[in-house]
């Protein structure tokens, strides 16, 4: 058990200073498209960061936050739009009306910082970027005082925050992800509880991640635990005994506390399975069962190492509802089984969306 928790101690506090000191800088790449003349992809990521200075620009296969951003000045040659894709998964997209080239960049840099910043959301309603019209001439007469004309009307009125959501979900790429994603992760670790002293353990499992609309956004874990331990036991001289432990974990989690590249979440689990003890040198040794059935909590933190893959450190503490006495013999009881178990695990996950 001092083992578990001294590699618990260091590993939530290696996760806890990355989850820290991430918060302090917001990395984002980007690929910018603008006419020549237009603007230039520096002068946009300058007006990213004049708004935003702990806006941090990095390379495009980094876990940061990517801006694509496309100018258009001329008219019939689309609309200029801005899409800002997130590292939990969320995917925000806003076209402009026509507009010169410094209106439509400063528009587009302020949409940039609030989805970079977290405040913009589907129900958030924009200003159209400013257009300032040129007076109207013609050949030969001009018209200084001509009246400029009215601003085009924008694409489409903002939703009511109620079909905000609705509306969000039926779109190729709306203010929100709505798409789930699917995760992978294996580990290996130690666990106490399964047989005297601490045993070696591994994982492998599913996992299935809600669209991260708030902090509350959970992801459901299906998990295969497999230990396996021997001792020697004090009499007969030679004789030992083994532990086979094999169970099924699901762990209901919220998102927590998140940065751009850490994660640190409590976890809500249960198990069932079995742990088989047998024993070897000894006169009509007997197979002994006892079915594993646990309620507990877990302490979850993840590392992000690229846009697929995290490195991963849990521990869990479990209530057991039965708990024996292995006895191989009337006169050799071998191990009787805890109220509480432990575990401390590291391993990796991948995640696709």
């Amino acid at each position: 058990m001092r083992v578990l928790a001294i590699g618990l101690w260091v590993a939530l506090e290696c996760l806890t200073q990355r989850v820290l000191a991430a918060d302090s800088t917001v990395d984002f790449s980007i690929d910018f498209e603008a006419e020549p003349g237009c603007s230039s992809e520096a002068e946009f990521v300058a007006a990213i960061q004049a708004r935003l200075p702990s806006a941090k620009r990095v390379s495009s296969d980094s876990t940061g936050a990517h801006v694509r951003a496309r100018v258009v000045a001329a008219e019939g040659a689309g609309a200029s739009a801005i899409a800002v894709d997130l590292p939990d998964g969320a995917s925000l997209r806003r076209e402009l009306p026509p507009a010169s080239c410094a209106e439509t960049v400063s528009a587009m840099a302020l949409i940039a910082t609030m989805a970079l910043e977290g405040n913009l959301d589907a129900s958030t309603a924009l200003p159209a970027a400013p257009v300032t019209a040129p007076p109207v001439t013609t050949p030969g007469q001009p018209s200084p005082n001509a009246a400029a004309p009215e601003p085009p009307p924008a694409r489409s009125a903002p939703l009511p925050p109620q079909r905000a959501q609705s509306h969000a979900a039926s779109r190729d790429e709306p203010w929100r992800s709505t798409r789930w994603q699917w995760a992978v992760a294996a580990g290996a670790g130690l666990t106490s509880g399964t047989a005297p002293g601490v045993a070696p353990l591994g994982d492998l499992g599913v996992e299935l991640v809600a669209p991260q609309r708030s902090a509350l956004s959970p992801s459901l874990r299906l998990t295969g635990l497999f230990a396996e331990h021997a001792s020697d036991l004090s009499s007969p001289r030679g004789a030992s005994a083994s532990f086979h432990w094999l169970v099924l974990r699901p762990q209901l989690c919220p998102r927590g506390l998140a940065s751009s590249s850490a994660s640190l979440t409590v976890c809500a689990l249960a198990e069932y399975g079995t742990l088989r003890g047998s024993a070897s040198g000894i006169a009509s040794p007997r197979d002994q069962h006892m079915a594993w059935v646990a309620a507990g909590l877990g302490l979850r933190g993840q590392l992000a190492l690229s846009k697929v893959f995290s490195l991963e450190a849990s521990s869990s503490a479990r209530a057991l509802a039965v708990h024996d006495r292995f006895i191989f013999t009337p006169s050799v009881s071998v191990y009787q089984v805890p109220e509480i178990a432990a575990d401390f695990l590291v391993g990796l996950r991948a995640a696709w969306r």
